[in-house]
């Protein structure tokens, strides 16, 4: 990154990752300068075709049980957030949740909640 000053770091979001064609985990996160990341979107999506939809943390492309133990050991001590960007479960409250559940089993399994 070209500006050195601390305070300015930058946001991981594999799941735009994917949805660009990358693949988010290893190859997108193994890009990155682990010591400048300050914030990491959680969110999921799913290629249909040859394009990508939304899908629920747990049930798409992003594999976040291994990015959340290459966070943790990489000692990532920031913010995580739920990006409730898919509408599949009916209503947002219940994609949302939907989401969480798949966030916080990821987490889980990671052995980083």
């Amino acid at each position: 990154m070209a500006v050195q000053h601390p305070a300015f770091m930058l946001n991981w979001d594999p799941g735009n990752a994917a949805t660009l064609g990358e693949t988010p985990y290893p190859d997108g996160y193994n890009l990155l300068p682990k010591n400048r990341i300050g914030h990491c979107h959680c969110k999921n999506a799913v290629k249909s075709g040859d394009k990508y939809d939304w899908a629920p943390v747990g049930k798409g492309v992003v594999d976040w049980v291994r990015q959340f133990k290459a966070l943790k050991s990489d000692s990532y001590h920031f913010a995580v957030s739920l990006e409730t960007h898919w509408r599949g479960a009916g209503t947002p409250e219940a994609s949302t949740r939907e989401s969480w559940a798949g966030m916080k089993e990821a987490l889980q399994k990671a052995k980083a909640l």
